[in-house]
């Protein structure tokens, strides 16, 4: 397999779980402000 090709793989799935676990952070964050604000 061509180094550069597995560099963009595993950057795609890098990338893919960073903003998985952002928007998991996200809404949890919204989550706790709405439980707050009632």
């Amino acid at each position: 397999m061509n180094i550069i090709v597995l560099n963009n793989y595993i950057l795609a799935i890098y990338h893919r779980a960073h903003t998985h676990s952002l928007t998991i952070h996200s809404h949890t964050c919204t989550y706790g402000q709405f439980r707050l604000s009632n």
